[in-house]
């Protein structure tokens, strides 16, 4: 790795007398309202994340704001360069289009390396059934409030999953994406020494890792893998002059942290325990396989994707501990309005189901201004029936890009 980073060091010294500095410019910001209703039975408390004195109703904004700074070398042959993304006083729009800062290098034969991007290949490259969403498309899933039931929604990469603690940003990696093969193929690699650093901390530092309880134990498990290797590809092929095809693989794996914490019931410090026996987490390891098919205005998508039995021991699991989400999608688009609507179903670890519909819609009302709405409605329940909580969504908003 040392020699891996000394020796971008100098490629990159190297190519410092060049032409002149590209530099553009480019940021959104986005508004919204929600009207938000959930109804679980009476045994069942909603974990309150809302603002406590109105629970149905917020406002929320998202915004980015980069510099793209680019140069190419003396021989033309190589492009190279740096993105900055500025923090701004809202949460930062999460999409590798306007997040992440990063240092790339690229070659028209030999393809493109990011060097400190968040964001890896299965992430960029995964084709779901919310690739055709239209309007917001998460604002569904993102509102359910289902944090005690552990289901995890649409999230299925270590990018979402093992966010770190205390950090909207995800784990800092190297990637490499292949040119274009034949016109259709695309590649993708990424490596993620440890998914709980974002890079502000020191690799032994564990206090930025997420943990799960484990119910009627003072144990919890660590949300977290390290040596992640990610992959993704896509093939795309124009069937006819109207019909377009699109097909996506994508995965990833790497080491589970094999420490448990427990909670000292008297003081309530933490401490760390190593895990042994029937309590060792299986490794990471995720797949997710998608197709998109277009016809003039119309497009659909469907995608399976798995988390086997990541993460997740037999003593604190039991033995079906496989998490399976299904996503699928249609949209038509004329002018400047798009409409969608979109079915997520999700099954964690053969215990709990979750299932939403989405209606989304959009209008580009002018360049770079666009106005959404969402409508959901979802439902989940676990094994024993004992939570079924179902609700639904209304949201509405406006961004601006430029």
């Amino acid at each position: 790795m040392k020699k891996l980073l000394l020796g971008t060091s100098i490629l990159f010294t190297s190519l410092a007398f060049a032409q002149d500095t590209e530099i553009k410019l480019n940021g959104i910001f986005d508004f919204s309202a929600t009207i938000f209703n959930q109804n679980p039975p009476n045994n069942y408390t909603i974990p309150t994340k809302l603002n406590p004195l109105n629970e149905s109703f917020d406002f929320r904004s998202s915004s980015a704001f980069f510099v793209l700074v680019s140069n190419t070398s003396k021989d033309e042959q190589w492009k190279y360069g740096a993105k900055i993304t500025i923090p701004v006083m809202a949460l930062t729009k999460g999409s590798p289009k306007y997040n992440g800062s990063h240092i790339f290098l690229e070659n028209d034969n030999i393809g493109k390396f990011q060097f400190g991007s968040p964001f890896d290949a299965m992430n960029v490259m995964s084709v779901t059934g919310l690739s055709v969403a239209r309007g917001i498309g998460t604002a569904t899933v993102r509102y359910a409030k289902l944090d005690d039931m552990e289901i995890q929604h649409y999230d299925f990469t270590s990018d979402d999953l093992l966010k770190t603690n205390n950090s909207f940003e995800p784990a800092r990696k190297i990637s490499y994406y292949t040119p274009k093969l034949y016109d259709k193929i695309e590649f993708g690699f990424s490596y993620t020494p440890n998914t709980s650093n974002n890079g502000g901390l020191k690799p032994t530092d564990m206090s930025n890792i997420k943990f799960r309880d484990i119910t009627n134990t003072n144990y919890s498990l660590p949300l977290a893998a390290k040596n992640v290797i990610s992959f993704g590809s896509t093939m795309t092929h124009d069937i006819s002059k109207d019909i377009g095809l699109k097909i996506g693989l994508s995965g990833e794996f790497g080491s589970a942290v094999q420490q448990k914490r427990v909670q000292d019931t008297t003081t309530k410090n933490y401490t760390y325990e190593n895990l042994t026996g029937n309590q060792l987490l299986s490794d990471l390891k995720a797949m997710n396989i998608g197709a998109l098919l277009t016809y003039k205005n119309l497009s659909f998508a469907a995608s399976f994707a798995t988390t086997f039995d990541s993460l997740t021991s037999e003593d604190f699991d039991g033995k079906n501990r496989n998490t399976n989400y299904f996503s699928t999608g249609a949209s038509y688009t004329q002018g400047p309005i798009g409409v969608s609507i979109n079915y997520l179903n999700t099954q964690l670890r053969g215990n709990t189901t979750f299932n939403a519909v989405i209606l989304g819609g959009d209008y580009a009302v002018a360049k770079g201004v666009r106005s959404y709405g969402e409508l959901g409605w979802f439902s989940a329940d676990d094994i024993d029936k004992t939570k079924n909580p179902s609700g639904f969504i209304i949201a509405f908003g406006t961004s601006i890009a430029f």
